[in-house]
């Protein structure tokens, strides 16, 4: 799911050549990652792990989808 937007990504800075674009847009990807890691994390092993995913949920759907 995440692959095909990273390429769509990389597809637009390319054909921009725009440093500004590009420069702009891999702290957002970086962002993005670290959440898509956690979430999977607790995805995989929410059960094991007492923590209450929730807020971390709500900060990934809030701060990554809602753009």
């Amino acid at each position: 799911m995440l692959l095909p937007i990273i390429k769509c990504g990389y597809e637009l800075c390319k054909s921009e050549n725009s440093e500004n674009l590009i420069a702009r847009a891999y702290p957002q990807l970086g962002k993005i990652f670290q959440r898509f890691a956690i979430l999977q994390f607790f995805n995989d092993y929410g059960e094991f792990v007492l923590h209450d995913v929730d807020p971390n949920l709500l900060t990934f759907f809030r701060s990554c989808l809602s753009r």
